[in-house]
């Protein structure tokens, strides 16, 4: 059973609540109004993120080495500890970098390059063992990629972080 990843906005005041309630840094000088309310941006990707952070970055979940806008897009900016869930978010100063590599990245010939047995080999969801499994995944993450695309496209627009769970 693998985990899966939802994406959603949040404000700057909400983030700084977050924030408080995980005892995290705030380096944000200026006061921001803590009750926002903002209208709902979500992506559900299911359980195709470690997927999708693979195609992107060339490693799997528990091999992340460094930043990227890809790894940022997936896996956020900060993990936030002491959470029941994997939590973690990416702030608004990351959106126009996030959004221009997921412009600029050529999914198509991507997956057509994924290598099979690194995906058995990290045991990626969702249980890549052949390659009829890994052909019969591809559309459906070519259509979660551009899901993904449109969103963080929205997220720019509208100015705001992103906080992920995975659960």
């Amino acid at each position: 059973m693998g985990l899966e990843a939802v994406y959603r906005n949040i404000s700057d005041g909400n983030l700084k609540k977050l924030k408080s309630v995980y005892g995290i840094e705030d380096t944000c000088l200026v006061e921001v109004e803590s009750s926002e309310q903002e209208p709902d941006i979500v992506l559900d990707i299911g359980k195709l993120w470690e997927l999708l952070h693979f195609v992107f970055t060339g490693e799997g979940r528990n091999k992340t080495t460094g930043a990227s806008p890809f790894g940022f897009a997936v896996m956020g900016e900060v993990v936030v500890e002491g959470s029941s869930e994997l939590l973690m978010y990416t702030t608004k100063s990351k959106m126009k970098d996030i959004v221009s590599a997921l412009e600029a990245f050529d999914m198509e010939e991507a997956s057509e390059k994924i290598n099979l047995e690194a995906c058995i080999a990290d045991d990626l969801y969702p249980g890549i063992r052949s390659q009829a499994d890994l052909d019969g995944i591809k559309p459906e993450l070519r259509t979660c990629f551009d899901a993904m695309k449109a969103f963080y496209r929205k997220i720019l627009e509208a100015d705001t972080n992103v906080i992920i769970t995975i659960s």
